[in-house]
């Protein structure tokens, strides 16, 4: 019972990390076309 929660959180954390990701790439790609 202890490994579904924890494989829950997992997955949301990659999701997070993922949007995190896509933000800095998103974010530097706009950098790039600035300069």
């Amino acid at each position: 019972m202890d490994t579904t929660p924890k494989n829950r959180k997992n997955k949301h954390l990659n999701a997070f990390e993922c949007y995190k990701l896509e933000g800095l790439l998103k974010s530097k790609v706009s950098v790039l076309e600035i300069v």
